[in-house]
């Protein structure tokens, strides 16, 4: 492998309870996701690409139910999802001024986490992987991405950074990003408390790739 590893990853992600998150998806996609699947799926992507009563809130029967209830239409959703599963949130859309006081943040309560010793035991058993990576050409870098508001207040307080994100960084051999050292990705709040508007994503990507080529020179010269 030669090119770079870009592991967007939270400290509650390191825990060993989190590794499989995401199985199922990776399950369907390497089982059930054959010929006629992504025939399908290609067919239905173009479809809701172009015929809004296929959207799932505006469904005649949802719709006619939703309307007799609010005795309004309902407002334009301010996520979209691309034909790629990429995600577009416009909180400047009044239907997320509508919602945003109900979220509030992503986590219902404080979170309980591991012990830090033991945090760290999860965190760098992925050491062998990454090296593995580094012997074949490749580059590992870990981004610890923004938060913002009660969303990242719950997540330092679960994690002090020192004690659990700074100690990962100082064991593995892989290189690591954390946002609150860098102003240019600091200044970029999120709405939710967990993702950026996307009128900001062009600005942010490429500030995190200024960073990123940054580090892997810095990377160079130390070797």
């Amino acid at each position: 492998f030669c090119g770079i590893v870009v592991v967007g990853m939270s400290e509650r992600g390191f825990e060993r309870q989190r590794w499989e998150d995401q199985s199922g998806v990776v399950s369907y996609a390497r089982t059930a996701y054959r010929m006629n699947a992504r025939i399908n799926s290609r067919i239905s992507v173009w479809l809701h690409d172009r015929i809004t009563l296929l959207d799932p809130r505006l469904k005649i029967d949802s719709l006619i139910g939703s309307v007799a209830k609010t005795r309004a239409l309902p407002l334009p959703c301010y996520i979209r999802m691309g034909p790629d599963r990429t995600y577009y949130a416009d909180y400047t859309m009044p239907d997320w001024h509508r919602i945003a006081p109900m979220i509030g943040c992503w986590y219902d309560g404080p979170l309980t986490p591991k012990s830090s010793e033991q945090w760290l035991v999860d965190a760098t058993a992925m050491e062998p992987s990454i090296r593995r990576i580094q012997a074949r050409g490749g580059r590992v870098i870990f981004v610890r991405f923004p938060s913002s508001g009660k969303t990242w207040e719950i997540e330092t307080t679960a994690y002090p950074r020192e004690r659990y994100w700074d100690r990962f960084a100082a064991q593995t051999s892989a290189q690591c990003v954390h946002w609150l050292d860098h102003s240019e990705l600091a200044r970029f709040p999120c709405p939710d408390g967990s993702h950026l508007d996307h009128h900001d994503a062009g600005a942010f990507t490429a500030a995190l790739i200024n960073i990123l080529v940054q580090t892997g020179d810095r990377m160079d010269q130390g070797n």
